[in-house]
């Protein structure tokens, strides 16, 4: 059975960020290859080191096409109990089982109180290479903000 690779471009949209770390790194952004049957939970952590985050924080997925409000969120389960909208779980949902196309953009909104505010791009899916790891960081573009910055 072939297992299928997705290219994701995770780029940073907004958060606590300097002015002058915006004049140096005017595109903030990291290219993440992840499989298919992986889940949304390992695209968070491959997303947390990439952007060298310190602490761990709430954190969803939104899938959503053209509205300000996700159609769908994806949450770890303590934070599914607290809502009141039907959310779908990051530990159980595969990359595969959001039936994402080449094109397609989704959100990533890490820390509910800070909003780093992510978008994601497919950039492609093909078949993995053999004897590599996934997921796994291909590219970096511009330097990682801190966490939280020295005001």
């Amino acid at each position: 059975m072939r297992r299928h690779v997705y290219t994701l471009d995770v780029g940073l949209l907004e958060g606590l960020i300097e002015e002058e770390f915006v004049e140096e790194n005017p595109k903030v952004s990291r290219k993440i290859e992840i499989q298919g049957h992986q889940t949304l939970e390992q695209l968070h952590k491959k997303i947390f080191e990439a952007f060298d985050r310190e602490e761990e924080q709430a954190y969803e997925f939104q899938m959503d096409r053209e509205s300000v409000y996700p159609d769908r969120r994806y949450v770890k389960a303590e934070i599914e109990e607290e809502e009141e909208d039907e959310c779908g779980l990051v530990e159980d949902t595969s990359i595969q089982e959001l039936k994402l196309n080449q094109g397609d953009v989704f959100g990533y909104l890490f820390d509910y109180n800070d909003l780093w505010i992510h978008q994601v791009k497919v950039l492609s899916i093909k078949d993995q290479q053999e004897g590599a790891v996934y997921p796994r960081l291909v590219e970096k573009l511009g330097n990682s903000p801190p966490q939280y910055p020295e005001w």
